[in-house]
């Protein structure tokens, strides 16, 4: 008799969060096992439940533009191109936390993603106030209640990004980078 085939736990989240944002949530976990080569009973065995794996595969990582943010801001290069790099960082991040919100929305698990995405809006959120209230400090962000500007840097990104979701759409990465600097000089007017 063969040996069972050994899949890792990243091997498994990724197949699982490719099927599932591929095929929606109503997926087989059949068709995750496929993928994987194992049998859908050993699956189940290893992860529980579907929802306990959509949550596993599709909940997201905290945004590393957070990590950016916390570094402070730098002195070096302007006030512009800096959360121009924060809000580039954060295209890539909303495109896959979106589809994943709204597929665990669709399989009803809504109440274990609105724990995990409403906190990482919120962190951003002060994050962001917080960088801007220091180049306000240094003279290098027009003056201005840093979190309405933050407010609305982060929801006009996401609410962009999720009518392309919305309506199957995709924007190029020129038309991603020339949105996000009119948006940022629009909002910031750096000094």
């Amino acid at each position: 008799m063969a040996r069972p085939k050994q899949v890792t736990d990243v091997q498994l989240l990724e197949a699982a969060r490719r099927v599932f944002l591929e095929h929606g949530a109503k997926v087989p976990v059949a068709t995750i096992a496929k993928h994987l080569g194992v049998t859908a009973t050993a699956l189940f065995r290893r992860v529980g439940s579907k929802n306990q794996l959509m949550v596993q595969a599709l909940q997201p990582p905290e945004p590393s533009a957070i990590g950016i943010l916390k570094r402070g801001f730098r002195d070096d290069e302007s006030a512009d191109i800096q959360m121009s790099r924060v809000l580039m960082n954060m295209v890539g991040y909303l495109n896959t936390v979106i589809a994943s919100e709204f597929c665990m929305r669709d399989a009803g698990v809504h109440t274990v993603a609105e724990r995990v995405y409403i906190n990482y809006p919120i962190k951003l959120r002060q994050a962001i106030a917080k960088w801007l209230q220091v180049g306000q400090k240094k003279g290098r962000v027009r003056a201005g209640n840093v979190k309405i500007m933050a407010e609305a840097l982060l929801g006009t990104l996401e609410m962009r990004y999720t009518l392309a979701y919305l309506m199957h759409k995709s924007h190029s990465p020129a038309s991603d980078r020339q949105f996000v600097t009119g948006l940022v000089r629009e909002i910031l007017r750096p000094k």
